[in-house]
């Protein structure tokens, strides 16, 4: 995760400055190339571990726009997310990695986390930082659904607004794309 950090704070730095528009849409595509290459990484580099799930993938939305969410789990009790979010001004990154603790059973429990993030403002430019994230989290136990709420505090350390705190809320819906189930039936059959 500190690597990450470090990874996007370079980019944020070399990049944040420049303003003509040539290099604005240069920086777009390095950007999207970025996150396309973290996403990959998060998703193919990350081993799985047994638990009630192991990748659900879905939409949040919130009081800053809507994304796109991968949750993985990478160890008993931790997963790493991943979210793409979008609104009308910005696009942004944010990696968190969290830790669940069960309230209810194995279906119902409440996490939290903190992690980098890097996003756009299509008008100003980059801005990068930490996030940190608590939320709660219920997996239907039958279908292969979870729904989560969290709270999701963004500590900017470079915005070209001055903007250095931004409160965010926010719904997920995701489906279970790899559950306990499969897990289970690929270490069979590895054995």
């Amino acid at each position: 995760v500190t690597a990450l950090f470090f990874f996007f704070f370079s980019l944020l730095k070399h990049y944040g400055y420049r303003n003509t528009m040539d290099k604005i849409k240069m920086q777009k595509d390095k950007l999207l190339k970025g996150i396309a290459a973290l996403l990959l990484f998060t998703m193919i580099c990350v081993p799985l571990k047994a638990q009630r799930y192991g990748t659900c993938v879905g939409l949040r939305g919130g009081n800053n726009g809507v994304g796109i969410t991968v949750q993985h789990r990478v160890l008993p009790r931790t997963t790493i997310e991943p979210i793409l979010n979008f609104n009308l001004n910005s696009a942004s990154l944010t990696v968190l990695p969290q830790y669940h603790i069960p309230i209810i059973g194995k279906w119902f429990n409440y996490y939290v986390g903190a992690g980098p993030h890097l996003g756009y403002n299509y008008t100003l430019g980059f801005y990068g930082g930490a996030t940190a994230i608590a939320g709660l989290e219920w997996k239907l136990p039958i279908l292969r659904i979870q729904f989560s709420f969290d709270v999701k505090p963004a500590f900017h350390l470079y915005h070209p607004d001055n903007k250095y705190i931004g409160w965010h809320t926010g719904v997920s819906l995701r489906y279970v794309a790899i559950s306990h189930r499969d897990l289970k039936k690929q270490e069979r059959a590895n054995r």
